[in-house]
């Protein structure tokens, strides 16, 4: 997939594509002497290697081969005229949802403080670890930078310093949430 690669122009992709940017939306336009059909979202779904789906498509060079890209890299050219940034950020973690506020100019950086907890956590909290004597470490990564924030008796409360300590330092509120229990936590901690 060529997906950091320059876009065609945004008239090519203009006349490829209808997005809506309210709903995210990303439709093909109908060719003449085309089946294929208008309301049909285009692109087919993904899944990078943690587990996060995302829809790409195959746009048309007026002058070459067609190649693929994420979707989300192509409704920002087409909702802001300009290339898209390097990482694309959405705000909420589905990578299939591709309305333009649901997008953000995403530095590594900031993907990272909006990710869900990984599969292989054993604590149920992002940055706990167990250590000898039924403790807790509360410890994590911040800006190239290990950040300590002390050891707990109990898991909840080192679990809790450790989303205080991140929150503090710009991590989202759904950083290190579990995918099945996301949505519901979230609602809970606003």
């Amino acid at each position: 997939m060529n997906d950091r690669k320059s876009l065609p122009s945004f008239v090519d992709l203009r006349a490829q594509f209808i997005y809506d940017a309210e709903t995210g939306s990303l439709q093909y336009r109908k060719k003449k002497n085309s089946k294929r059909l208008l309301s049909k979202e285009a692109g087919r779904i993904v899944e990078s290697t943690s587990g996060i789906k995302y829809r790409v498509v195959t746009v048309e060079y007026p002058s070459g081969p067609s190649k693929t890209f994420f979707a989300h890299r192509v409704a920002w050219k087409l909702e802001t005229g300009e290339e898209p940034p390097e990482q694309i950020d959405h705000r909420d973690g589905d990578g299939l949802n591709n309305a333009f506020s649901n997008l953000r100019d995403g530095t590594g950086c900031k993907n990272a403080r909006n990710r869900v907890m990984s599969k292989n956590n054993t604590s149920g909290y992002n940055g706990v670890t167990p250590v000898k004597g039924g403790r807790w470490l509360v410890r994590f990564n911040c800006d190239g930078q290990s950040v300590y924030v002390g050891r707990f008796t109990d898991l909840d409360k080192a679990g809790e310093a450790a989303r205080k300590a991140r929150i503090q330092r710009g991590f989202t509120k759904r950083h290190g949430l579990p995918k099945n229990k996301l949505q519901k936590r979230v609602d809970s901690l606003e």
